[in-house]
């Protein structure tokens, strides 16, 4: 048991700044998840501790990905997710990219509205990215996401709105739904009270859902029923996944070589 003492609770870190608390040096680094997302380096007496967090070590369109080269072989302690631990049978990450631009095509040739739910903070974001390099459609982000997409507008690798197809949306649900083609609106975990399912409520006309991030599991089965009860949802589920999936975790294991393994979030990872 160590006793810290912090006169001031709130530290402000940043990526490969080292920070001294009591007997730990703490190295935060960025692990790839979301913008301004860090994993952890703890040194105490002779262990050093490497917590991962959320973490990708794929490149995404808002954020370069975990680089592993970065981080001093054989921890004695490798804190690591798995959310995907147990999955390995997925398509990639780009192949998975290729579907949901092929069925946005087809519904938009057929002048059918999209409605993606999204997390408001890094998902939205990178579904804006994907949809203007692929799609000439007039896209609209509302909810909390329009807030944080204004965030990542200033600091992610790319901009998302300004000489583009893409606009803020201003809650302005009903003109949105007559304005444009493709709706990106929060989706918290697909409950009742974020503003997606105000703009799933009020299309009248057919409409495409496409659900391309993790739910919670009672939600989104609860919704989903919802969504093939209703004529006019056409629903896909295509994972855009900002998390390391099953061969990423493994690739993390065997290069960082740890001692020890301590599996959260997840059943850890399927060796069998």
């Amino acid at each position: 048991n160590y006793n810290i003492d912090i006169k001031n609770p709130i530290i402000y870190v940043m990526p490969n700044e080292p920070v001294r608390c009591d007997e730990f040096l703490i190295t935060p680094f960025s692990n790839g998840h979301i913008l301004g997302s860090c994993g952890f380096e703890i040194r105490i007496s002779n262990k050093r501790i490497v917590y991962t967090g959320d973490f990708s070590i794929k490149n995404q369109y808002t954020i370069d990905g975990f680089d592993l080269s970065n981080i001093e072989k054989k921890p004695d302690y490798l804190i690591i997710e798995s959310t995907y631990g147990q999955k390995r049978r997925v398509l990639k990450y780009e192949d998975y990219e290729k579907c949901l631009v092929e069925i946005v095509k087809l519904y938009l040739h057929k002048k059918v509205k999209i409605l993606f739910p999204a997390f408001s903070i890094g998902r939205a974001q990178e579904l804006a990215l994907i949809l203007k390099k692929h799609i000439n459609a007039k896209i609209v982000i509302d909810g909390l996401a329009e807030d944080i997409t204004m965030y990542y507008q200033m600091y992610s690798k790319q901009k998302i709105i300004y000489d583009s197809n893409i606009y803020m949306g201003m809650g302005k649900i009903m003109q949105n739904i007559e304005d444009f083609d493709i709706i990106i609106a929060s989706s918290g975990l697909l409950n009742d009270t974020i503003s997606s399912k105000y703009y799933q409520s009020l299309l009248t006309q057919p409409f495409v859902l496409i659900k391309t991030g993790y739910a919670q599991e009672d939600n989104f089965v609860y919704s989903l029923s919802r969504f093939l009860d209703d004529i006019n949802v056409i629903f896909y589920d295509i994972p855009l996944s900002a998390h390391a999936g099953y061969y990423d975790l493994v690739k993390t294991i065997v290069e960082l070589n740890p001692k020890n393994i301590i599996f959260v979030h997840g059943k850890g990872v399927d060796v069998s």
